[in-house]
């Protein structure tokens, strides 16, 4: 372990004398550690005071951070964090069909209940009107009816799709929609 020692602490004309002599003109410099001192013996020559090292002292430059600009740090930062982790990406249409899927194996309803009730509400107070201002539904017959509407829109859908294939696409239009109520019979459908 080494010590450091200041030549200009210790009182005495002789301080600074024995400093310059043996060529250190710092004022402070490191000591040999006490199992460099010892002799091949086993002996320490003396408190290890003073005593000329086999490499002299040597000037440390400061670890300073050079500054880069900012401009340059982040493409380097962007561009190493997009190597380290790339979002997966699916090719397109496959995410259709995991969705596709999901829904073919649940039986769960897909349209949320409140708004399909209010909605039902809406459609009963504009039909009834005044003769029936606070007409009531209990909740199996709104279960009914959420369950009669999405059969059928699953069931519009799926004839849409057909059309849609015969015209040699994979995308549904609106045409196709049209087309499928026409050929059930519903006129009334535009």
């Amino acid at each position: 372990m080494a010590r450091t020692v200041q030549a200009g602490k210790k009182k005495g004309p002789g301080a600074k004398a024995a400093a310059k002599k043996l060529g250190h003109s710092s004022k402070v410099r490191d000591v040999e550690p006490e199992a460099d001192r010892s002799d091949s013996s086993g002996n320490s020559d003396s408190s290890g005071f003073l005593l000329p090292t086999s490499n002299p002292p040597t000037a440390i430059k400061s670890k300073a951070t050079t500054a880069t600009p900012r401009s340059n740090q982040k493409p380097q930062q962007a561009s190493a964090a997009s190597s380290a982790r790339k979002h997966h990406r699916y090719r397109p249409g496959t995410r259709a069909l995991m969705e596709i899927r999901k829904y073919q194996k649940t039986t769960n309803m897909l349209i949320p209940r409140l708004p399909f009730a209010r909605l039902v509400r809406e459609v009963a107070v504009q039909m009834c009107g005044a003769s029936m201002p606070d007409i009531r539904f209990q909740s199996t017959a709104l279960q009914a009816l959420q369950e009669a509407a999405e059969m059928y829109l699953v069931i519009l859908m799926e004839d849409t799709n057909l059309c849609a294939i015969h015209a040699k696409r994979c995308t549904i239009m609106v045409k196709d929609m049209r087309l499928a109520n026409r050929i059930r019979g519903n006129r009334d459908y535009y």
